[in-house]
């Protein structure tokens, strides 16, 4: 995607530069922006702006991940998801009004302990690593 991008740039580098000639011929003669360069630049903005977005909100919202065999826990939004250690589709672990964080496994791999927030108190909780 940024190949694209700063290939667009570069086309835009282009056209200013090909409007340079002009002026040099002209000194007095300034002339505003062309209608299609406006709506390149301003395409090129939003799709890096975009771009750049997505790469920062995927990144930054999972958090605290614990590992065992081939499995991953995480915290994403307040819940505990899993997913293979080899990729794949992330699948939810816990779901409601609280906040859970901080997840560890068991030494053999079958529980799964973490902290909750509800109410406004911290507590520590277990369950089974497969979820329930």
């Amino acid at each position: 995607m940024f190949a694209r991008l700063t290939s667009r740039l570069r086309n835009l580098d282009q056209v200013e530069l090909r409007q340079g000639p002009k002026a040099l011929r002209n000194p007095t003669h300034h002339s505003a922006p062309s209608a299609p360069f406006l709506g390149r630049l301003i395409g090129f903005l939003s799709i890096a702006l975009s771009a750049l977005s997505l790469q920062a909100a995927e990144a930054r919202l999972l958090r605290f991940p614990t590992v065992h065999g081939g499995r991953i826990v995480f915290t994403h939004a307040g819940d505990l998801f899993t997913v293979p250690a080899a990729g794949g589709i992330a699948r939810r672990l816990t779901t409601g009004d609280g906040y859970e964080m901080f997840a560890r496994f068991s030494p053999d791999g079958r529980q799964l302990a973490f902290t909750g927030q509800y109410d406004g108190n911290t507590e520590v909780y277990v369950m089974p690593a497969d979820g329930g």
